[in-house]
């Protein structure tokens, strides 16, 4: 497996050339020279493609309730699918798209530890489900539309709120005294992973 890492808004300027995505900064290039061991190009002759994250977090359409205004049901609906639509993973698959037809596996970003989350506490738990159930079928019409797969987040790792993470996922902090509000563990990882892995028929 090939890892390409790099800031989410670095990658809205990853361009189409020569049959590859290629970064236009710098900073991106150089990261993606450290995380995939010397590449600096996506070439298109990978048999697979996960793309993960890229703006494509529930995060948003949780403050959109919480903390951003009154919005009738339809309206929420619209705001999050625009969201979701105008989204860097939504430019990224479109792009990658231009370069090759393998399978492509599209995940948000993992939702935050049960006790980070500043919105979710807000929220009814039924209430909290439903606005989860819009967004997974937000994201699997968008991957669909540039034929990929949504994958949503496992269910073993999920709170009961159907939001946030169970917090026995949560990373520790690798700086003392820091907390880690965002990030998830390798035990988060290794059961992703095993998703990913099952999907793509790929033997483990």
């Amino acid at each position: 497996m090939t890892f390409f890492a790099g800031p989410g808004e670095e990658w809205s300027g990853v361009d189409v050339s020569g049959g590859r995505l290629v970064p236009q900064s710098v900073a991106l290039r150089e990261q993606f020279e450290r995380s995939s061991n010397g590449r600096h190009e996506i070439a298109g002759d990978f048999d697979h493609y996960i793309v993960c994250g890229f703006g494509l977090a529930i995060s948003f359409p949780l403050r959109l309730v919480t903390h951003q205004g009154d919005y009738g049901w339809n309206e929420y609906r619209e705001a999050v699918a625009r969201h979701v639509r105008e989204s860097v993973c939504a430019s990224i698959l479109s792009k990658l798209r231009q370069i090759t037809r393998a399978p492509v596996l599209v995940l948000a970003t993992p939702h935050q530890p049960l006790d980070s989350c500043k919105s979710s506490p807000l929220l009814s738990n039924e209430t909290a489900h439903r606005l989860a159930a819009n967004f997974h079928a937000d994201c699997a019409e968008m991957a669909a539309e540039h034929g990929a797969v949504f994958l949503p987040q496992p269910v073993e790792t999920l709170a009961p709120n159907g939001v946030t993470t169970q917090m026995q996922f949560a990373n520790a902090s690798s700086v003392p005294g820091r907390e880690d509000r965002r990030h998830c563990n390798a035990d988060y990882g290794a059961i992703v992973m095993a998703g990913i892995l099952e999907r793509l028929s790929v033997p483990t």
